[in-house]
């Protein structure tokens, strides 16, 4: 890791939450950033933050972990409602859902968000997800090169194994099941109502861009 002293493979969080990056990747502790209102985390290939040269799409990858308190709640909900309003994902109305799943801990989105809060340089078609890990309502997002795999079927792996990593460094959190759920009728109740699940995702899946 070239002897940098800020690359590693796993930080503990202020909250007591371990955020563990998948194989291959690395932490630049110098961006991560810890509040009372959160925190976030940024991996990339441990090659390219250690200064070699890119040799592929995964190199190419950004991965961050963001961390609010608080839980998402219902999840499937959370899925009806991006469905239904895909915009309450970006900061302004040129989102586009390309497709979501359940699995049983976490909710995976691709979507294309044209507004700013990415990275430089990055394709505005990119990979989410929302999990909840020792009682933190973590974003994970995916982002790679304009035009290039992570937008597809590269991206969903690596955010699979980006919220395997953190399930995985978190004693006492259920595994990771990569197959969907169907989507069935969410009971009513205060904290399930449009407006409600709005604001969470205002809340907490915005918390997943680089600029906020």
């Amino acid at each position: 890791m070239g002897g940098t002293g800020v690359l590693t493979q796993e930080v503990t969080l202020n909250s007591g939450l371990a955020v563990r990056a998948p194989s291959g990747f690395c932490i630049d502790t110098r961006r991560t950033r810890q509040s009372a209102r959160g925190a976030s985390v940024l991996m990339a290939s441990c090659a390219n933050l250690g200064g070699q040269p890119e040799t592929g799409a995964l190199n190419k990858a950004l991965v961050l972990v963001t961390a609010v308190p608080g839980t998402h709640g219902d999840l499937v909900a959370l899925q009806r409602e991006i469905q239904r309003a895909p915009q309450r994902l970006g900061r302004g109305p040129e989102v586009n859902l390309h497709g979501s799943e359940t699995s049983r801990v976490a909710l995976y989105v691709n979507l294309t968000d044209a507004n700013p809060g990415r990275p430089p340089a990055t394709d505005p078609r990119h990979w989410k997800a929302a999990v909840d890990v020792r009682g933190a309502a973590v974003i994970v997002s995916v982002f790679g090169a304009v035009g290039g795999p992570l937008t597809g079927r590269a991206g969903e792996q690596l955010i699979r194994d980006t919220v395997q990593a953190l399930l995985d460094a978190n004693s006492g959190q259920e595994p990771e099941r990569p197959a969907a759920v169907a989507v069935a009728t969410t009971p009513a109740s205060s904290e399930n109502t449009p407006s409600r699940i709005g604001e969470r995702l205002r809340g907490i899946f915005r918390a997943g861009d680089t600029s906020s």
